[in-house]
């Protein structure tokens, strides 16, 4: 039988955290810098690489400068995007979190509301998880 695998709020936080980890490492790639060395930067920012290849009048050296061009920009564009869905899926991580942490907060001040109007105590539901009912 595999194992158990359980989501909790700790989960879901070194979630969170891992992925925003893994953006601003997308983030010093774009920018030239090793991410397991970024006190040396290694290059430069992919959209802005440039090759020297002779002169204009090399025609080899003209198509090899224009593809490193057009390469350097996808790759660009490719990193952007993995950096746009990281801060998606973190900042949506977070959202769920924070909506879970909201009705928490809602239920408590609901059974304290109900506890000052000497009504029934909160009973779990089946199949709901414990939430408020009246008999």
């Amino acid at each position: 039988m595999p194992a158990q695998i359980t989501v909790d709020e700790n989960y879901l936080r070194a979630l969170a955290e891992k992925l925003m980890t893994m953006r601003s490492q997308v983030t010093q790639v774009r920018a030239g810098v090793n991410p397991l060395d970024p006190a040396h930067p290694h290059g430069e920012r992919f959209n802005s690489l440039q090759v020297r290849a002779g002169s204009d009048k090399f025609a080899a050296g003209v198509n090899l400068k224009s593809r490193i061009a057009a390469v350097g920009s996808q790759a660009d564009q490719k990193l952007t995007a993995y950096d746009q869905k990281l801060s998606s899926h973190a900042q949506g991580i977070a959202h769920i979190i924070s909506s879970s942490d909201n009705v928490e907060r809602a239920n408590n001040s609901y059974a304290t509301f109900n506890s000052y109007l000497g009504g029934p105590s909160p009973s779990p539901v089946p199949g709901l998880g414990s939430g408020p009912t009246t008999t």
